[in-house]
């Protein structure tokens, strides 16, 4: 954990130094970027995140430390909102490429490349396949460095699987091949009932692939005529008619699957990846997440600077 806070704040620092180079590189047309006594000239950054004591913490102050030179502003809201009021954000969070385009739409990003290149920064400790995804919509350019990426994973209980007779999910498995064995792992079995599987309440799997929901200029809803949203509620409606596998809200809300699975009464439950707590006493092992036909673009946080005009 310790080894993991040092990277993601080697990150920030690092993009605050390409967003100090970006700012000061505007205000060096007018004036010095050191003062007379060869300090560093005091600057404000706005910082575009949710005001969370545990991220102040974990990112806001060691950066102040370190940078005692610089003000960090926390800016929340609606970006268009921000820029009509003057406080568009020098650093942004990004948790999708859905936000990533929108920034995009609103010349908000910059392309890093020729910043790392001069400052000799090591991107090689980042998986490049997490970069590759980032760089879904910025072509060749690189507006983001990710941070963090979501741990997602298909937990499973081995023992239901061994009860039924059916071999162990594998990895890389699509959503239909999950939905189609967890007929496989439902049923009964001496006077216990199993349910093969929980689709998860959250959106990820939809916000991951189906670009945007609502149309930029006009908030008309899109999501009514996007094929992947309709083939992920088709999914929904196939996994929950399963017999033997129905909704139940008790059993599907997310304080409940859990339970369900700590029980030893559910087969699979893709999620976070939340190992059972140990009392529970469950043979469980985990496969990759289920990938939709159209790939698996990046989860997680990135953070990227602000083009400056």
């Amino acid at each position: 954990m310790k080894l993991i806070l040092r990277f993601r704040t080697l990150l920030l620092f690092s993009i605050l130094f390409f967003s100090i180079a970006i700012t000061t590189g505007c205000i060096s047309k007018t004036k010095t970027d050191s003062a007379d006594n060869g300090e560093p000239v005091p600057i404000t950054l706005k910082v575009h995140f949710g005001k969370d004591e545990a991220f102040i913490d974990a990112f806001i102050k060691p950066a102040e430390e370190k940078f005692p030179y610089i003000t960090f502003e926390h800016v929340d809201g609606d970006l268009e909102e921000l820029i009509a009021g003057k406080k568009a954000p020098d650093i942004l969070w990004f948790w999708d490429q859905g936000w990533l385009e929108h920034a995009s739409e609103l010349e908000m990003t910059y392309d890093m490349r020729e910043l790392i290149e001069e400052t000799g920064f090591d991107i090689s400790r980042f998986n490049p396949n997490q970069l590759a995804e980032w760089q879904k919509f910025s072509g060749e350019e690189l507006w983001v460095l990710p941070m963090s990426s979501d741990r997602f994973a298909l937990m499973y209980n081995k023992d239901i699987f061994d009860l039924f007779g059916v071999e162990y999910p594998t990895d890389g498995m699509t959503w239909g091949e999950v939905v189609d064995l967890a007929r496989d792992v439902t049923g009964e079995r001496n006077g216990v009932d199993y349910q093969g599987l929980y689709m998860p309440k959250s959106g990820s799997p939809i916000a991951w692939t189906a670009g945007n929901l609502l149309d930029p200029e006009t908030d008309e809803p899109l999501w009514t005529e996007n094929d992947v949203v309709r083939e992920y509620f088709e999914l929904y409606k196939e996994a929950y008619s399963i017999p033997g596998n129905p909704y139940i809200p008790e059993h599907w809300e997310e304080g409940g699957w859990p339970e369900l699975f700590a029980q030893g009464k559910l087969a699979m439950a893709p999620h976070w990846f939340m190992p059972p707590n140990e009392e529970a006493n469950v043979n469980w092992d985990i496969a990759t997440y289920p990938e939709p036909e159209n790939g698996v673009p990046a989860g997680g946080w990135a953070m990227g600077v602000r083009f400056n005009k």
